[in-house]
């Protein structure tokens, strides 16, 4: 649709990659069990583009934490990962960081 058009024409827009990877999130959690895998890789690669994009884009980096703090460990989730994408945040952001170790308290990670 129009988010992989625009990221295949634009050169490294944070914002469309997170939107891409949103959409493919949304796409992954009314799948088929045998497509889910392969959608939930693209969620990833989109949030993790938008991070390298834009190191400061404090949505990206939240919904990449969200990401590997929710998918198993096979399809990348990672309470580490998780864990450095929070300290990003906060450094960036203390009251979105606060938040960010708050969602990491309450998965219980």
């Amino acid at each position: 649709g129009w988010f992989k058009k625009s990221v295949d024409t634009e050169q490294c827009r944070a914002e469309y990659y997170l939107w891409l990877g949103r959409a493919y999130g949304y796409y992954t959690q009314r799948a088929s069990v045998f497509r889910q895998p392969f959608l939930a890789k693209k969620v990833q690669k989109h949030f993790e583009r938008a991070v390298s994009c834009d190191p400061n884009h404090v949505a990206a980096r939240w919904d990449l934490m969200e990401y590997y703090l929710r998918a198993p460990g096979f399809l990348g989730g990672s309470t580490k990962k998780a864990k450095e994408q929070a300290t990003a945040i906060q450094q960036r952001n203390p009251q979105e960081g606060q938040k960010a170790w708050e969602l990491i308290a309450e998965l219980g990670k």
